[in-house]
C-alpha cells in the first residue's frame, strides 16, 4: 500500500492540477475503503 501511496504522491507533485490532485485524493479515499462512508 505504501508503495501506491508514493505513486499517488509523485504523480500529483508531477501534475500542478488541482481538479486532478483532488480525483487522486479520491482515489486514495477509494483504495481506503474503511475511509468511504456506504451509499445511501
Amino acid at each position: 500500500m505504501s508503495e501506491a501511496g508514493d505513486e499517488l504522491k509523485s504523480f500529483s507533485a508531477s501534475v500542478p492540477n488541482r481538479k486532478l490532485s483532488t480525483v487522486l485524493l479520491f482515489l486514495r479515499a477509494m483504495m481506503h475503503k474503511d475511509s468511504i462512508l456506504p451509499r445511501s
